[in-house]
């Protein structure tokens, strides 16, 4: 099973799979972080999920499309794993443990998809901040990332001009560290308590059917 896998490098910024594009493989990010994106005739982006290592790349290769149901971006760099489409559909198929953490994957995915829908059309830009910051600093292992202000926008569906707005307000208030690109997360609790409730909401989820969110730690971290 395991010799099935090939390693790729996750590179901010690349495109792994886009909308309506055959799947010729499915990724397991193991460090790092995906955003899952729509985006608009008009050039417009906005994020509809984040994936780290506890989850799949594409959604609809675990239903069982070939086809990319969405826009997947590396929005923090790292590793993963890469199996072509076939074999990945005949061990979900063959192996009934593979596909129930699969299946429990896809519930958590699902909601957090439709509370991210919600929270975008009822939640003020600084509250939805707050959560998808949050939400990154769970996948990406580390409390610093790489985050430009164009990306971050981007992700929220907000003007550069109003995320500068947010960040120089967490910043102030001593929730995060942002320069040059870097951001780190200073006040973790802090920023929780700035989030709206679809944060605990999302991350419940995961919880609940015992996904882990943050990179299994490597000796060099204990």
């Amino acid at each position: 099973m395991k010799s099935s896998f090939r390693e790729v490098s996750l590179i901010y910024g690349d495109v792994l799979l886009r909308t309506d594009e055959s799947v010729q493989q499915v990724y397991f990010p193991t460090v790092g972080v995906i955003s899952t994106v729509a985006q608009f005739e008009n050039g417009a982006s906005v994020e509809m999920a984040t994936v780290g290592a506890e989850g799949v790349i594409d959604i609809g290769a675990v239903l069982g499309s070939d086809t990319a149901i969405s826009r997947h971006v590396v929005q923090v760099p790292g590793q993963g794993m890469a199996i072509d489409f076939t074999t990945f559909r005949r061990w979900q198929q063959e192996i009934p443990a593979f596909r129930q953490i699969l299946l429990n994957y896809t519930q958590a995915f699902i909601a957090q998809v439709l509370q991210s829908v919600a929270c975008n059309a009822v939640h003020p830009v600084q509250d939805r901040a707050a959560r998808w910051l949050l939400t990154c600093d769970d996948r990406s292992g580390d409390h610093t990332f790489a985050l430009t202000q164009q990306f971050f926008g981007e992700m929220l569906g907000a003007s550069r001009a109003m995320v500068n707005t947010v960040a120089r307000t967490f910043q102030r208030a001593g929730y995060i560290r942002y320069r040059r690109g870097i951001i780190t997360i200073e006040d973790r609790a802090a920023l929780e308590e700035a989030s709206c409730e679809c944060y605990g909401i999302i991350r419940k989820a995961y919880e609940d059917r015992r996904i882990r969110l943050k990179p299994m730690a490597t000796s060099s971290d204990e």
